[in-house]
C-alpha cells in the first residue's frame, strides 16, 4: 500500500512540474511572439504623375495639360519582426482624383476635361531591412478601384526608405505606374484612344498601437 501511494506521488509530482513547465514555455513563447508582433495605424500625402501615350503613333491630335495632382491615404498594417527583417502587410485608403484637360492640337481654344477617380483600396505587402532607426524597404501592391468601376484592378510595386522614432516610423516611396483606363477621346470631330499610366510619390507616418 505504501508503494503505491509513493508510486501516486511520484506521478504526481511528475505531473505537475510538466504542467509548470509546459505554462512557461508557453507563457515565454507568448511574450516573445508578442515582442514579435505589433499592429497600428498610418497616413499619408500622395502625389501622382500620369503619363500619357496615344496608342496610334502616327496620329495624336490631342494636348494634354498635365499637372501633379496630390492625394492621400489612411490605413493600417501588422507588422512580424524577425530581427533584421520584417513582413508587414498593409491595407490602405486611397483618394486620388485627377481630371485631364486636353486641347485639340490644331484650335488650343478648344479644350474639355476628362475626369478620373483613381480612388483605390490599395493592400502593400511589405518586406523590410531595420538597420538601427533606418529601415530599406519593398512592397508589392495590389489596387482595387472605389468609385470608378471601369478601372482596372492592378498589380504595382513600391520601394522606399524609412526611419523609425519610438512608436512613429516615417517613410519616403516610389510607387511604380499603373494602368489607366478611361473612353475613347473625342473632340471636334477628332477621336483616338490613348494608353495611360501613374507613378506616385508617398510619404507617410505610422503609429503603433
Amino acid at each position: 500500500m505504501k508503494n503505491l501511494y509513493q508510486i501516486f506521488n511520484f506521478g504526481m509530482k511528475n505531473l505537475i512540474s510538466k504542467f509548470c513547465y509546459l505554462f512557461l514555455f508557453f507563457h515565454f513563447s507568448e511574450q516573445i511572439i508578442a515582442q514579435r508582433l505589433s499592429y497600428g495605424i498610418s497616413a499619408g500625402v500622395h502625389v501622382s504623375n500620369i503619363n500619357i501615350q496615344p496608342l496610334d503613333l502616327a496620329y495624336d491630335p490631342f494636348i494634354f495639360n498635365l499637372k501633379p495632382q496630390n492625394g492621400y491615404h489612411i490605413g493600417v498594417y501588422r507588422r512580424i519582426g524577425l530581427g533584421l527583417i520584417y513582413f508587414e502587410p498593409q491595407c490602405w485608403f486611397t483618394y486620388l482624383n485627377q481630371p485631364l484637360n486636353i486641347s485639340n492640337r490644331l484650335d488650343v481654344d478648344s479644350t474639355f476635361q476628362v475626369p478620373l477617380d483613381l480612388s483605390h483600396i490599395d493592400f502593400p505587402v511589405e518586406f523590410g531591412l531595420k538597420i538601427g532607426p533606418l529601415t530599406a524597404l519593398y512592397a508589392p501592391v495590389f489596387s482595387i478601384p472605389i468609385f470608378d468601376i471601369s478601372q482596372p484592378s492592378n498589380w504595382s510595386n513600391q520601394f522606399g526608405i524609412g526611419l523609425k522614432l519610438f512608436r512613429f516610423q516615417f517613410s519616403l516611396r516610389y510607387q511604380s505606374p499603373f494602368d489607366i483606363r478611361f473612353s475613347d477621346i473625342s473632340l471636334d470631330n477628332l477621336e483616338t484612344n490613348y494608353r495611360a499610366q501613374a507613378s506616385k510619390i508617398i510619404v507617410s507616418i505610422f503609429m503603433k498601437i
